[in-house]
């Protein structure tokens, strides 16, 4: 009954031990934050063609290109956060996470609303998030609590 390492005061014990390493937990946490993400993407899916119309308006490149750029931000809102969470082709949905955030930053951010909010903040203070987020998992990979992680144990 006086075990030291079981129930809340051993997982307190564990927390402040300094040999105790947090990367995998904060790489899920980061994970799991690009949730988030899931509900941009379904807003903009279920008014997709609402969204187009607004999205690119003007048409610098012409053609389908406002469509097709709009399938490809609404799937990523919605695919790469769900491969995200579980830990799947981590490296890759991480990279291409940075990669549609930079194109959300530089083509639709900073062009509709300057570099500074009316806030007094970045506009593009969300967009920052999600790119952070890819970033970090493109570049340290997804930990251990991933799907990732146990294929490539396996090897």
């Amino acid at each position: 009954m006086n075990n030291q390492n079981s129930g809340f005061m051993g997982f307190v014990e564990k927390l402040t031990l300094p040999n105790f390493n947090y990367r995998d937990t904060a790489l899920l946490i980061l994970r799991v934050l690009s949730l988030a993400l899931i509900f941009h993407g379904v807003h903009k899916a279920m008014g997709f063609s609402a969204f187009v119309e607004k999205a690119m308006v003007p048409n610098p490149i012409g053609g389908l290109a406002p469509t097709f750029f709009t399938v490809l931000v609404v799937a990523g809102q919605i695919l790469l956060p769900l491969a995200l969470l579980i830990g799947l082709f981590s490296r890759i949905s991480g990279g291409l996470l940075a990669l549609l955030f930079t194109f959300i930053i530089f083509a639709v951010n900073i062009p509709s609303q300057g570099l500074i909010g009316k806030q007094g903040g970045l506009s593009f203070e969300s967009s920052l998030f999600y790119f952070i987020i890819g970033l970090t998992i493109f570049l340290s990979g997804p930990g251990k609590y991933s799907v990732d992680h146990f294929l490539n144990k396996s090897e």
